[in-house]
């Protein structure tokens, strides 16, 4: 961050990684103004709607074999915050809404206006708060639409030095930009002509320990459809689709120096999915490893 004249500040952050489709990718690039209560952030941060989790994948979830449990999205946007007192904050930012999975129809589909989310965090001492949404228009090729929407809560904790917690839920219509699966649908057509969003729910816990230069953590996390969404997804042919996970992980990361931190977790999951219309079960168990540097 840099310092600036009459109590403004300019803070910035830039991070890359390699698990993109094509190589190096750009997770975070932003700049952020403040001047007393005020902020204005501009460029690809996380959505104020993201659940959090202590994790060696940035994105917060688990996308291999489309197991994630959270939701998290990393995205070009226009940030405006403000900082009523020292434990209240209100946060709005407006962001293109990304053309992800689509439906089983395979219509191409695109933004009709950026999508819109706000949040707001409460601290009361040793426990933090915050609940945030997400709301947006998408527009098929035939001139339909469809309306991604996500809801959330997370609340974190100290139990005791050096021990945390957080808990985190969310609720989320379409929305598939928010989980890198393409076992997803965002819509499913309807019988009347019409388009109806698919509905997903999920949530994780976790304690963290963080002894001086150590950081370790064990966490679980569910993910499921909707009674209601996995209803009107039976009559259409489709071909893999998520329809439940859970999962629990286990990792740890060390700080080597001053520019340098390395980690390893793992993670064992149960999925469901309905593929051509049977539902196959899927157990795995993942190992990531991770060498940091920074600069």
């Amino acid at each position: 961050s840099l310092g600036g004249g009459r109590g403004s500040r300019l803070e910035y952050e830039a991070s890359f990684d390699f698990m993109g489709d094509r190589g190096l990718e750009t997770v975070d690039a932003w700049l952020r103004w403040k001047r007393g209560p005020w902020s204005v952030t501009v460029g690809k941060a996380a959505n104020l709607v993201a659940t959090g989790e202590t994790t060696l994948n940035y994105d917060g979830f688990y996308s291999s074999g489309g197991i994630q449990t959270g939701a998290h999205a990393n995205q070009e946007q226009v940030r405006l915050g403000v900082d009523p007192s020292a434990r209240t904050a209100f946060q709005v930012s407006v962001t293109p809404e990304r053309a992800q999975c689509g439906g089983p129809d395979g219509q191409a589909f695109g933004s009709a206006v950026p999508s819109v989310e706000g949040a707001f965090l409460l601290e009361l001492g040793t426990v933090s708060a915050k609940a945030a949404a997400h709301r947006g228009d998408m527009r098929l090729d035939d001139g339909r639409h469809f309306h991604p929407m996500l809801v959330m809560t997370e609340v974190r904790g100290s139990l005791s030095a050096p021990l945390s917690w957080v808990v985190s839920g969310f609720y989320a219509a379409a929305a598939s930009q928010f989980f890198t699966t393409d076992i997803l649908y965002d819509y499913v057509p309807l019988p009347d002509g019409t388009v109806r969003e698919i509905a997903k729910a999920g949530g994780i816990a976790e304690l963290i320990v963080h002894p001086r230069d150590w950081e370790a953590w064990a966490g679980l996390g569910v993910f499921s459809l909707t009674r209601g969404s996995r209803a009107r997804l039976e009559p259409v042919s489709a071909g893999d689709v998520l329809l439940e996970n859970r999962r629990v992980s286990l990792g740890a990361k060390r700080r080597l120096g001053p520019h340098v931190e390395v980690g390893i977790e793992g993670t064992g999951y149960w999925s469901l999915h309905r593929t051509d219309g049977r539902r196959i079960r899927v157990r795995g168990v993942l190992a990531h490893l991770q060498v940091a540097v920074g600069f």
